[in-house]
């Protein structure tokens, strides 16, 4: 059960990294 809570945690966290980045770029190009 915890195992599975940290892996979804990564996942979220993975997403939210990438999505953060995504909009640092696109800041940069604007």
């Amino acid at each position: 059960m915890i195992i599975v809570f940290n892996e979804t945690n990564h996942v979220i966290n993975v997403s939210l990294e990438q999505n953060w980045m995504a909009g640092g770029i696109m800041a940069s190009i604007e």
